[in-house]
């Protein structure tokens, strides 16, 4: 296998790696939200004045959890800017090559 091959292959392998890295941190992100929806809905039941939250300093504000999504969001836009060109460049560099090594095969012999 030429080595532009295996470079192309491994540019694909580590641009799929950053795909699964993105579904996971946008669905742990909506897990994340889930949770805080479910636990403010109950505890808007022990709320005793009902407009405010019951003091938990674990528990991250609302603004912090916003902020913290457009972050991430701003994030996941930039690695599929990059990668969905990456991945589109380096396909075509990938068939470019196995085409040309199936119409010009070297009979064994180092490139």
């Amino acid at each position: 296998m030429p080595q532009g091959a295996r470079s192309n292959r491994r540019i694909l392998q580590e641009a799929e790696h950053l795909r699964r890295f993105i579904d996971v941190v946008g669905n742990k992100l909506v897990q994340r939200l889930e949770e805080i929806d479910k636990r403010e809905a109950s505890n808007s039941k022990d709320r005793p004045n009902g407009d405010g939250f019951i003091s938990d300093t674990k528990r991250p504000t609302t603004q912090q959890i916003v902020l913290d999504y457009a972050k991430i969001k701003e994030q996941i836009k930039w690695m599929e800017e990059f990668i969905d060109p990456l991945i589109e460049k380096t396909s075509k560099n990938f068939e470019t090559c196995q085409k040309s090594t199936a119409s010009n095969p070297n009979d064994g012999k180092s490139p």
